[in-house]
């Protein structure tokens, strides 16, 4: 009996830790005049670049952002991190980080839970019902191209199996174009696919995703704009499943190139552009 009773302790401390959690959740434009106004003492002059949940997202929420300032001084760059949680905001700086140019987010952007109904809509929902063990991460992500309007990537990602995802990029400063959505992944893995990478274009590196639904020899090589192999990323057996390969352009030319999938009797081509 006492043992029963332990474990009904146990139980409602678990339940009241979760309820407490959940209601210190909050969506990304709650604190953002914090780390705004923090970030304008220590630094005016910096710019946001991304701004990240903790692991806990979901409804929107999360009970920890992430933001990413940084400030160019000519050749190098200065990062300011600000880690908010519910009504507060630190944050601390990492040094001469190399610059690498992009375009800084800048309001307004949908807010988090927008971008969470509109990734529920496109296949979220389904994700989490095929994968009850699942995390969600979100971003709110720089422009990678000049002059392209900053996302929100929202990923679902399976704890059971990692190599499970789904994958949602969503215009961030805009909610009725909900068109804009790019899903890379989806819950079931019924057929061979080869996504476009991302980004595209690049410089230095990029994610190539690929989805298998059987165990089966797999070739992933890249080619120049004529033809020539340029480099192998996959060449083995592999089980069914999603997989994210990361492809470095290291001293290739900039121009068009080609990856392609070769899995059984499998094959497609897709074509990226690296910009140096």
């Amino acid at each position: 009996m006492k043992s029963l009773l332990h474990l009904l302790f146990i139980a409602v401390l678990i339940q009241g830790y979760y309820t407490e959690i959940l209601a210190q959740s909050f969506t990304v434009l709650h604190n953002n005049y914090l780390a705004d106004s923090l970030i304008h003492v220590i630094n005016p002059d910096a710019k946001l670049l991304t701004i990240e949940s903790d692991f806990t997202f979901f409804g929107g929420a999360s009970i920890a952002w992430h933001y990413r300032y940084a400030y160019w001084n000519g050749g190098y760059s200065i990062y300011y991190f600000l880690h908010t949680t519910f009504n507060s905001v630190v944050y601390d700086s990492s040094n001469n980080l190399q610059w690498v140019g992009v375009t800084f987010i800048s309001l307004p952007w949908i807010d988090s839970d927008s971008a969470w109904v509109i990734a529920e809509a496109q296949g979220g929902s389904d994700f989490r019902l095929a994968h009850p063990n699942t995390i969600i991460l979100a971003s709110l992500q720089e422009a990678v191209v000049p002059n392209t309007k900053p996302s929100w990537c929202i990923i679902y990602r399976s704890l059971d199996n990692p190599g499970d995802y789904a994958s949602f990029l969503i215009n961030a400063t805009d909610s009725s174009k909900i068109s804009g959505i790019n899903s890379f992944g989806r819950a079931d893995l019924k057929s061979f696919t080869l996504y476009q990478n991302y980004p595209n274009p690049f410089n230095p590196s990029t994610v190539i995703r690929y989805q298998l639904p059987v165990y089966c020899n797999v070739t992933l090589t890249v080619f120049d704009g004529i033809g020539n192999e340029v480099a192998t990323l996959v060449n083995e057996p592999k089980p069914a499943g999603s997989y994210d390969v990361n492809f470095n352009s290291r001293n290739l030319s900039s121009g068009v190139y080609y990856y392609r999938l070769k899995a059984g009797s499998f094959i497609e081509t897709k074509k990226f552009v690296f910009i140096k």
